[in-house]
């Protein structure tokens, strides 16, 4: 039927109840279900029956028209009717309206589902890029330090190669050299017995003419008459037919060349045992003129005076002609810092391994009063600027003082010291770090460092050896191949100055 008076429903919605198990169906009676709702029967349908879609039942045209009230009982029901049929209308637009909010929102729903779906691809996308990067990366680092390793492999081995073929050179010029100071050596026995022969030949030749002109002259003694003149003059002389005497030989030099443009001169020179030479340097730009130096193996010229060699590294020095007609660099013993003079004289020859260490011995004497020196000047520097702060703290207010003694010692000492130079705060723009570094004995620097293209940071390396720059932190150096380091702080073995013997 129709309700009213329901929290649950609207007046005049159409309801149907669950079965009645209480209470009589009757108009005017309460009723209750089997789940326990109650109603109250108003008044009955139509002896047709109740129907949703057609509550009204037509009248039977044969039947007779009802009272008044049942007239007004069936108008009440049409009204009811109607009104149900707009509630109907109502209700299923409110659906319609609550489906399409409901497809709304799940399409807004859907819509954000594949927003958050397509932004998770794109997180997804850009991790796997960024692992791909990062991997690329990674191998591509392997790959450098592959290639940087298979370089130092490949220089180390034809360096190796360059070496063993130096000192197979060398060995073979050695063995040549012996050879031909043999040979030269059994030649001048031979010209040397040789002209002793014929000295021996023309002194019993000379003494026979001198025994004839002895017997000639006392027999003309003899046969010359009393009182008769007798020419002296002829007496133990040579007739100018006579022979001359032998003439002396005279060593032949080496014709001298001249010394090209850019190539170094070393005098005083000799070969060492690994093919090496030692001497003074003169004319280069590496070097003060008169440092002592020992080459790397010589691989290409002879090793005379007046020549041009060439080391492995591709060196080229002129070889001193003066030196080869000394013969100080055959027979004659050779020392870094002075000549034995006997050793010319009796073409006697030093034990190699004797000058070696007298040489390393000097060498390292030299050095240690450089550090000396160095460690002296430190203190003249720390000394006057103490002096010059004391100073300044001990001035009276409003007092003048001169800045022109401030740092400096006596007039001599000022005209004799060059003012280091200025130290660098930081390292320049791609020249790399070399920190915790100290200086070995080949004048090169072992250290760690950073800022290398060709190199990780923190990797132990040694340079060659430094031919531009003060080792002092701050500076900049340069090797003889022309890479440049920056020096920061030193080892802790070297307290700021080199070691010459390494930690």
């Amino acid at each position: 039927g129709f309700i009213s008076g329901s929290p649950a429903f609207d007046d005049g919605d159409a309801i149907t109840t669950s079965a009645i198990e209480k209470g009589d169906v009757a108009i005017g009676n309460v009723v209750q279900t089997g789940s326990g709702s109650k109603y109250y029967l108003d008044s009955a349908a139509s002896a047709g029956g109740f129907s949703l879609f057609d509550r009204v039942k037509k009248a039977d045209p044969d039947s007779k028209v009802g009272d008044t009230a049942k007239n007004a009982e069936d108008a009440r029901v049409a009204q009811a009717a109607k009104r149900a049929e707009e509630l109907e209308a109502k209700r299923a637009a409110a659906a319609e309206r609550v489906a399409e909010a409901r497809a709304k929102k799940e399409a807004a729903a859907a819509e954000a589902e594949r927003k958050r779906e397509e932004v998770k691809a794109k997180k997804e996308a850009a991790a796997a890029e960024a692992q791909a990067k990062r991997e690329a990366a990674v191998a591509e680092a392997e790959r450098k330090r592959e290639e940087v390793k298979a370089k130092k492999e490949a220089a180390a081995a034809e360096a190796k190669a360059k070496r063993e073929a130096a000192a197979d050179e060398a060995g073979r010029k050695r063995e040549e050299a012996k050879a031909n100071a043999a040979a030269a050596e059994a030649k001048a026995k031979r010209e040397a017995a040789a002209d002793e022969a014929g000295r021996k030949r023309e002194e019993a030749k000379a003494k026979r003419e001198a025994a004839a002109k002895a017997t000639k002259a006392e027999q003309t003694v003899k046969m010359a008459r009393p009182g008769a003149t007798i020419s002296l003059f002829g007496f133990g002389q040579k007739s100018e037919n006579s022979e001359a005497p032998a003439k002396i030989r005279k060593p032949v030099l080496p014709k001298t060349k001249p010394v090209p443009r850019g190539v170094p001169t070393i005098s005083k020179w000799r070969e060492n045992r690994d093919g090496s030479i030692s001497g003074f340097i003169s004319g280069s730009p590496a070097f003060d003129d008169g440092d002592a130096i020992t080459t790397s193996p010589i691989v290409s010229g002879e090793l005379v005076g007046g020549n041009i060699v060439q080391t492995g590294s591709g060196s080229r020095y002129y070889l001193d002609a003066a030196t080869a007609a000394s013969g100080s660099s055959l027979g004659a013993g050779f020392s870094l810092f002075g000549r034995n003079e006997d050793s010319f004289t009796t073409g006697t020859t030093k034990n190699p391994d004797k000058d070696t260490k007298k040489q390393a011995e000097e060498a390292k004497a030299q050095r240690l009063a450089e550090v000396e020196k160095k460690k002296k000047d430190l203190a003249e520097q720390a000394a006057r600027k103490a002096k010059a702060e004391q100073t300044m703290r001990a001035a009276r207010p409003g007092g003048t003082i001169s800045l022109f003694g401030f740092g400096q010692g006596d007039d001599n000492a000022n005209a004799s010291r060059v003012r280091p130079p200025s130290k660098i705060r930081s390292a320049p723009r791609g020249v790399p770090t070399i920190s915790r570094w100290r200086q070995n004995r080949d004048e090169s620097i072992s250290g760690f460092i950073s800022g290398s293209s060709a190199f990780d940071d923190g990797e132990a390396i040694t340079t060659s050896p430094i031919v531009k720059g003060e080792l002092l932190k701050g500076n900049v150096v340069q090797t003889g191949s022309g890479s440049r380091y920056y020096l920061d702080e030193p080892s802790a073995a070297s307290d700021g100055l080199f070691s010459l013997f390494g930690k």
